[in-house]
């Protein structure tokens, strides 16, 4: 089961928007989806003995825990991302401030980056559909270039 996880953090905004679309490499974009702000407004960052986050952030990250788990019980999903780390890391610790259990096991962690970089013209290439501004929009983008890379690096192997 493979989802493409996305945050987005817009030039004079606080927040940090999390989409999440699964999807395969034969058929790109799947129905699931899933869309939410986390407010950061009310994160203590620095020289603070913890983070506190507020109710609507943490219920938004039991959703999209239930999210996941509706995708797999298994919890078997390979979680695609375009900087593993960072953007993974910064919600894995949003769980561990909250303390909840990470959703994903950290072992399928997946980069796209390192794959797009075999062929740049592709992401180059592939048409913008949609608003720039919509994060669900963004992450169907992504991974419409990715799956193209992907494919061709597939069949390049045949």
């Amino acid at each position: 089961v493979l989802v493409k996880l996305d945050i987005i953090c817009f030039e004079n905004d606080c927040n940090i928007h999390l989409s999440a679309i699964e999807f395969d490499f034969e058929n790109r974009v799947k129905n699931n989806k899933f869309n939410c702000i986390i407010n950061t407004k009310s994160v203590c960052f620095g020289r603070c003995n913890s983070i506190k986050y507020d109710d609507i952030t943490i219920l938004n990250l039991v959703l999209f825990s239930e999210f996941l788990r509706g995708i797999d019980e298994k919890n078997n999903i390979h979680i695609w991302t375009n900087e593993m780390r960072f953007e993974l890391g910064i919600i894995q610790s949003m769980y561990n401030s909250c303390d909840l259990s990470c959703p994903w096991n950290p072992k399928n962690e997946r980069d796209i980056e390192t794959i797009i970089t075999l062929y740049p013209e592709i992401k180059e290439k592939t048409p913008f559909h949609g608003n720039k501004y919509n994060p669900i929009n963004v992450c169907e983008h992504q991974i419409e270039y990715f799956v193209k890379t992907y494919n061709k690096i597939k069949n390049s192997l045949n």
